[in-house]
């Protein structure tokens, strides 16, 4: 059985290693972060990485380290809707670029290697950019939707709506069936068809896909549309995400802007992070 961990565990485990050294300690919301990050940071014990399950109890123990005067801590957490509803987070926790891990990896360099092996061909630069931004944008309109259904408390569940089900082989996206599926398992949800149908088609402009993308959503898709266009069965899911998470390099992660806010912390803490390949020239 899974340990369960609430900010006060948390807190605390943090506050024992600071006691003990003056080595930075930095906060992910999950498993999966802890192992994407922990390539680009300083082996332990330089600097403690560790999970907080969720980003609402990354904030709530960073509030509960703050009230105690604790140094050299540090978040990092996915943005998620964030920036598009103008919500800001303290200085001590850094928010990737775009909406998730996921979608920062998407936006990087390493993304073109993942689609060559994927679909087992040498995309040229037009056609991989076509297939990518098609698959963000039929996921920023989920996730549209996934912001709306936040807001207004709507009850949608999208838990079984795995969005790569509904994209056809002729590589559209069923919008329709999608919706349906939405509300055939969302008992008690408090919208119509039509109302998610808005949603959907209406999202405000000028926001990049990115941004409204969640990694989850774009990774269904892209398991999907790689069966189709290559003949074969899916790896699924999340496969598709570990194979984003293992090929985000130190190259790619250099030329995020959270490496450069990583970097400016490392500059006010009087700490170090980073592994050398990143370290600011």
């Amino acid at each position: 059985m899974r340990e369960f961990r609430d900010a006060n565990i948390v807190a605390n485990e943090v506050s024992m290693i600071r006691a003990a050294g003056d080595k930075p300690v930095i906060l992910v919301e999950g498993d999966t972060d802890t192992r994407l990050y922990r390539k680009f940071m300083m082996p332990g014990p330089y600097v403690w990485l560790i999970h907080c399950d969720g980003k609402p109890t990354l904030i709530e123990v960073m509030q509960i380290l703050r009230g105690r005067g604790a140094a050299k801590v540090l978040g990092i957490c996915d943005a998620d809707f964030d920036r598009i509803l103008g919500r800001t987070l303290p200085a001590d926790i850094l928010q990737a670029d775009l909406h998730d891990a996921e979608m920062m990896i998407v936006h990087s360099p390493s993304f073109r290697h993942v689609c060559e092996e994927l679909y087992e061909e040498t995309l040229s630069d037009s056609t991989f950019q076509e297939r990518r931004d098609y698959l963000l944008g039929v996921a920023g309109k989920i996730g549209s939707v996934r912001m709306w259904n936040n807001d207004n408390h709507t009850s949608l569940s999208f838990k079984d709506a795995w969005p790569g089900n509904f994209l056809t082989e002729s590589g559209g996206f069923s919008e329709n069936a999608y919706i349906s599926k939405l509300i055939e398992i969302s008992a008690g949800c408090q919208c119509s068809f039509e109302d998610i149908l808005e949603v959907m088609q209406n999202r405000p402009l000028g926001i990049d896909d990115g941004e409204w993308a969640s990694g989850h959503d774009f990774a269904s898709l892209l398991d999907r549309d790689v069966a189709i266009r290559t003949g074969r069965d899916g790896y699924g899911r999340d496969a598709i995400e570990k194979f984003l998470r293992v090929s985000f390099d130190v190259t790619s992660f250099g030329g995020t802007g959270l490496v450069r806010k990583l970097r400016d912390w490392e500059q006010r803490e009087d700490a170090e992070l980073l592994i050398c390949e990143l370290a600011d020239d």
